[in-house]
């Protein structure tokens, strides 16, 4: 990486798959830390795991039923009950010719092979009951290890840990576990129309809608999210707040990144000592975007507009948390969508056009958002998904079929 020397001319703009692996490429998985294992709920683990017992740990029955020998061929004619088995008993002996009450989950006494299940079996005489059929060996017992054995690796390091992985945990003994760490992300906001949210209203500003919008984004890529609040649209105020971003994984402020004359934040970060590896990509909306590092932090400058500073942080930001974090997959998925309706555009950059999405059938539909503009929240709130028009096409007519990133865990298409 470099920095632009004063009055170089401006880098050719990135097309954005280019930028993403620019960006992920230098991006390692934070080092792990140990966390009780409900607190391992959607992270990533760092460790394998092994099982330290079998399980089941013993042989248990899966019905309510009666616990017998196979062999003893007891169908059709009273049988004793010699006892009743219940969920955590201790193990109990069965001798030939009798039969043991057990409920679900009970230990299988010693000698029984087989649990027949209450409904084959006459219980008008509870103390002596008659099978309407014989049971075959095996039948409706859980084998002791049958789900997993001691030694065994049950999960492997890079799973997520979804509930199922909870529980699987907490049954090979484990209340604790290694997973990545969450990335801290320190949030700045940059302009002198800003307001603080709670500031009573004024004429000429604006609420600072951009820095929950986006912690809010950060929180659900799983993130830390550390909001800084609002440097005034000098080089000085900038350089102050820049210094609150200290030891932060990764630094994202809004606004200030474009070529306008109170634009300050590419030369406030490099003031400070940060590497920019580029500041122009090639979408609409978000063109002017500043990617590098200070320190050890990564920095994102992202546009002010609040629909781009949505859409880059989705492309390029939420992927470098995911990868932070340990994921594999690190984007949004994507779905192909047949578009209704028509758009025009002039080849060379690829457009991101906030949709809803639908279903006839098997078919997915998409339709774009009425307003597109970069400044309406109203075009992203609410919408299902990103309509990609790529950089070499011209546009779209109705009934094309077009790629479409998928925002709302909600949309179940």
């Amino acid at each position: 990486m470099s920095v632009l020397p004063a009055g170089a001319n401006r880098p050719a703009m990135k097309q954005p798959a280019q930028a993403l692996q620019d960006i992920l490429r230098r991006v390692h998985a934070l080092p792990s830390e140990s966390v009780d294992v409900l607190e391992a709920l959607g992270r990533v683990l760092a460790e394998d795991v092994r099982a330290t017992r079998d399980l089941p740990p013993w042989d248990n029955s899966a019905m309510d039923g009666y616990a017998l020998r196979a062999a003893d061929g007891l169908a059709g004619r009273p049988v004793p009950v010699a006892f009743t088995v219940a969920a955590g008993d201790n193990v109990k002996s069965l001798q030939p010719g009798q039969v043991a009450r057990i409920m679900t989950g009970a230990p299988v006494p010693q000698g029984a092979d087989a649990v027949i299940m209450r409904e084959e079996v006459d219980e008008s005489n509870p103390a002596l009951i008659t099978m309407r059929r014989a049971a075959a060996a095996g039948e409706n017992i859980r084998m002791r290890g049958d789900d997993v054995t001691q030694g065994t690796t049950v999960l492997r390091a890079g799973t997520v840990v979804a509930p199922a992985e909870v529980a699987l945990l907490c049954s090979v003994g484990r209340s604790r576990v290694r997973v990545h760490r969450r990335p801290t992300v320190a949030i700045l906001s940059t302009g002198d129309e800003l307001a603080e949210l709670g500031d009573a209203p004024h004429p000429a500003r604006i609420v600072n809608s951009n820095a929950w919008m986006l912690a809010a984004q950060v929180r659900d890529a799983g993130g830390i999210a550390r909001v800084l609040g609002i440097a005034h649209d000098t080089r000085e105020a900038l350089v102050e707040r820049l210094a609150e971003a200290k030891g932060a994984d990764v630094l994202v402020s809004s606004g200030g990144v474009s070529v306008g004359e109170f634009d300050f934040v590419k030369e406030a970060l490099e003031s400070v000592g940060a590497r920019l590896d580029f500041w122009r990509v090639a979408i609409k909306p978000g063109k002017p975007l500043a990617v590098g590092v200070l320190g050890e932090t990564l920095v994102f400058g992202l546009p002010g507009n609040p629909v781009s500073s949505f859409v880059t942080f989705e492309l390029f930001v939420r992927p470098t948390l995911m990868a932070l974090q340990g994921r594999t997959v690190t984007s949004r998925r994507t779905v192909r969508a047949k578009v209704q309706g028509t758009y025009a555009k002039k080849p060379g950059m690829t457009h991101y056009l906030r949709a809803e999405l639908s279903r006839e059938g098997p078919l997915t539909l998409a339709r774009m958002r009425d307003q597109q503009s970069s400044g309406a929240l109203t075009s992203i709130a609410g919408a299902h998904g990103l309509m990609v028009v790529e950089d070499a096409s011209s546009g779209f007519s109705d009934g094309d079929l077009l790629d479409v990133i998928v925002l709302r865990e909600d949309w179940d298409g």
